[in-house]
């Protein structure tokens, strides 16, 4: 991708044979550790994240911490029922099919959960 830079803004546009797929991310600290005490969570970084699509994996690439569509998804503190909302940015394929892909992110000692795009909650997993 190409990142010309102006005075006033950034802009980006994929290579030939590729597009951008803008994934939003959710994070929300719903937790306390009991005995009233409130505490702060960090969010998992852009770096945290990975899109695996026949056989490749993909990594967001940097942007601006906010853009024209809205505010990127990287590391932030939240407090307790506080959230943020956000895009991870990949270039991919022209051919990218979302729903053959799966978004991982790597939390540390709370595991590596994943999502298949394309789905919704709850739907049956139809390659099971």
């Amino acid at each position: 991708h190409t990142v010309p830079i102006n005075t006033s803004a950034v802009k980006a546009e994929a290579d030939e044979g590729r597009m951008f797929l803008l994934v939003t991310v959710k994070s929300t600290n719903l937790g306390h550790k009991g005995n009233s005490d409130l505490y702060t969570i960090e969010t998992p970084g852009r770096n945290a994240f990975t899109l695996e699509y026949r056989g490749t994996v993909f990594m967001p690439f940097d942007v601006p911490a906010f853009t024209s569509l809205g505010e990127s998804f990287d590391r932030k503190t939240l407090d307790r029922y506080e959230s943020l909302k956000g895009y991870l940015y990949f270039d991919v394929p022209a051919s990218f099919n979302v729903s053959e892909a799966i978004l991982r992110v790597d939390i540390g000692h709370a595991g590596t959960p994943a999502w298949a795009l394309g789905r919704c909650a709850g739907e049956a997993d139809s390659t099971a």
